[in-house]
């Protein structure tokens, strides 16, 4: 009887085990509607019978020989290769050298022009939708009329089925190939660059001797055909010289590719970092594929991205070598360089010339002092795609899908890692517009109350379009602002240099006592925010990094740092040291006491003075010495003949009474005469100097205010 035979459901097929059977949910589109599992003799039907044609396998996920699909998750068919344009194995080969090839000039043609917001924007457009992709293979259903989106993210993950060039029409329908396909890109683009150095330098080497002689053959021979060509040629080239001279319009063509080609081994090595840079979040996604699994009826789990595999069995097996070799050198090694580059990047971008043209890429799209953030972009990508292969389930993965994308915006925009704004703000909603994706799928699950198809269908079509309308909008930006009204951005900057100059002016104008009673008053915020600028006018006006190894920059300039002093003896090397400064008149009264006391240590000196100064202070002045009795103390231990005014003392006084409070105190006496730097000036003025570096000036007498302060040696100021 019919109506007592087993039948499957549509999306669903079983494969015999033993006396038992074994229920797999199929590929998309793999399994007919409604159907037996017995054959009429009581046999279990094949999958011949169980799956649509030209598919087997467990879930029928594999396509049969001579046959190829794109991803398991999409809704393309098995197809016979017969159909591609490129129908044999020794085509596709050769077409497929040939794409790489060509893709890799372009890339290393592009790699050579500095970051501009447009290009950047497409980077961030192209990094969106690999995200995107990231996240549809989370096990997150997708509503109906939205699937279609994940056929359109095949681009992304480089499938080169979806490109017309499949591997599977050369080497068979076996895992091992296409696996192997996708986890060696890096190496084929390797290969591909490393080819691409090869050509141009033996075009270099050949082409000034092979073009004459087969021009002089072409004439000479009446070759009517390599005459074409050579005319061509010469037309191409005029064209070209006409076409593309807008921006540099006195040089040709080929004075331009020259600068380019042949191609300079570090500007090769860029590009190839460049390019593993901006694919390693798919790259890593293809090297973990293996070990993203789901579930199916009979409890048994299926690699996702290869449904025929059964997790832990012997093909599977077979791949884990090819996975961890991927794993650590494509990834794992390359974050591991990155990291290194980074690091050493402050230090070395400065004096090695071939480190900054090798690694460039990946700090010259940020800002100097954001360098460090490919690393941050890098974890963003290794942390999503650890989701799905350590996180099993669904709700657990939305979670920290949601923790990681909040961690990355809250680090971005309290960074403003990128060197343009507009950058900035594509970035934010890129990271926003993935963020709203995974919480529409998750809300579209069958678990909870899921959206209406139509309505998931329309949000997931606005959020995802919300990046590509902001791409447009600051396309539209910068065309308006370099080539419209290029005038806007030198006005506003122009605007910025003659502020500056009125607020510095208005600045210099202030006393020590103003200007530190100013600056008791900021808040928290404001003092962070001026530290960052003074950081930043310090560095691009002198070359002067921070202290803290935590605001250094990438800059093209030596790599020197604002030690304590250091600003001193540029005010020195450039004569602008007053010699009135409240520092020079400290230092004179430490070197006429140390003198006078048989040249006693500083250390000793400040210790002596303070137990003496402030242990019999009068009653009245239990908080602090006054200006007068100050004034009174020094004159009491200052040799005879020394020459030390009332004015320099008081200058000291200001100085040292840090809180103005109008009393010094014996921790602000202690913490001046202790923490009074040395001048220290760069390498270039020590060499510049007349005199030797150990020179000082004599400080134990009034100094010449009319002559101004040396610039002879270091000082110890």
């Amino acid at each position: 009887d019919g109506a007592s035979v087993p039948r499957v459901a549509e999306g669903y097929m079983t494969l015999p085990k033993g006396e038992s059977l074994l229920v797999f949910a199929c590929r998309k589109n793999a399994c007919p509607g409604d159907r037996p599992i017995f054959s009429p003799s009581g046999e279990p039907s094949g999958t011949d019978t169980l799956c649509h044609p030209n598919y087997g396998g467990p879930s029928c996920g594999r396509c049969l020989q001579a046959h190829f699909g794109t991803t398991a998750d999409s809704d393309s068919p098995c197809q016979a290769c017969s159909e591609l344009f490129f129908n044999s194995g020794s085509s596709i080969a050769f077409a497929t050298i040939c794409t790489t090839i060509a893709v890799c000039f372009y890339l290393f043609h592009k790699a050579q022009f500095p970051p501009a917001p447009l290009s950047l924007g497409i980077s961030t457009l192209i990094g969106f939708f690999q995200t995107v992709s990231v996240v549809s293979k989370y096990g997150l259903a997708w509503p109906g009329r939205s699937s279609y989106l994940l056929s359109a993210l095949e681009v992304v993950d480089l499938d080169l089925g979806f490109l017309g060039l499949p591997l599977a029409c050369v080497t068979g329908s076996s895992m091992t190939p296409d696996y192997a396909s996708k986890v060696g890109l890096p190496a084929a683009f390797i290969v591909g660059f490393a080819t691409c150095y090869c050509i141009t330098k033996v075009i270099h080497s050949v082409g000034p001797v092979a073009g004459p002689m087969l021009s002089h053959c072409a004439w000479s021979c009446n070759s009517t055909w390599i005459q074409a060509l050579l005319i061509r040629t010469i037309r191409l080239q005029d064209f070209c010289d006409h076409r593309f001279r807008r921006g540099l319009p006195s040089f040709s063509v080929k004075t331009k590719l020259g600068w380019y080609y042949p191609m300079h081994r570090c500007d090769a090595v860029n590009a190839a970092v460049k390019t593993h840079a901006g694919l390693f979040i798919t790259t890593l996604a293809a090297s973990l594929s293996l070990f993203r699994s789901r579930r199916n009826p009979s409890n048994i789990d299926t690699v996702s991205a290869f449904p025929d595999i059964i997790m832990y069995s012997d093909e599977w097996w077979a791949e884990v070598p090819v996975a961890l070799v991927s794993l650590s050198v494509f990834n794992v090694g390359f974050l591991v360089l990155v990291f290194w580059l980074v690091w050493n990047a402050p230090l070395r971008v400065g004096p090695d010339l071939s480190f900054r043209r090798s690694f460039r890429c990946l700090w010259s799209k940020f800002d100097p002092a954001a360098y460090w953030f490919s690393i941050v972009s890098l974890l963003y990508g290794v942390f999503l795609n650890l989701l799905p292969v350590t996180v099993n389930s669904s709700n657990g993965r939305v979670m920290f899908a949601v923790l990681i994308n909040s961690t990355y915006i809250l680090i971005a925009s309290g960074v403003h890692p990128w060197k343009f704004a507009l950058n900035q703000k594509m970035d934010m909603l890129k990271t926003i517009g993935i963020t709203t994706v995974i919480l529409v799928l998750a809300n579209c699950q069958k678990e909870v109350e899921p959206f209406d198809d139509a309505a998931a269908f329309i949000v997931l079509g606005v959020v995802i379009s919300i990046p590509i309308i902001g791409f447009f909008v600051a396309m539209t930006s910068h065309i308006y602002y370099t080539l419209v009204n290029p005038l806007a951005g030198f006005v506003r900057r122009v605007d910025f240099s003659q502020r500056l100059l009125d607020i510095v002016a208005l600045v210099h104008a202030k006393g020590i006592s103003d200007t530190r009673k100013w600056a008791f008053d900021l808040t928290d915020n404001d003092l962070a925010i001026l530290v960052k600028a003074l950081d930043t006018l310090q560095l691009t006006l002198l070359h002067l990094q921070s202290p803290s190894r935590w605001r250094w920059r990438v800059m093209p300039f030596p790599f020197e740092q604002a030690v304590p002093g250091r600003l001193l003896g540029e005010l020195h090397a450039r004569k602008l040291l007053d010699s009135h400064d409240a520092r020079v008149e400290l230092r004179r009264l430490q070197n006429l006491l140390t003198s006078a006391c048989s040249h006693q240590s500083l250390t000793k000196l400040v210790t002596d003075w303070e137990q003496e100064l402030f242990s019999n202070v009068s009653e009245s002045d239990r908080d602090g010495m006054s200006r007068d009795r100050f004034r009174q103390a020094v004159r009491e231990r200052l040799p005879a003949d020394a020459e030390f005014d009332d004015d320099s003392i008081d200058k000291i006084f200001e100085f040292v009474d840090l809180d103005d409070g109008g009393t010094m105190s014996a921790h602000e006496f202690c913490a001046a005469m202790r923490s009074l730097p040395e001048m220290v000036f760069s390498q270039e003025q020590d060499e510049s100097s007349n005199s030797p570096v150990t020179e000082q000036f004599d400080l134990t007498t009034k100094p010449d205010h009319a002559k101004g302060p040396s610039r002879l040696g270091k000082v110890s100021l």
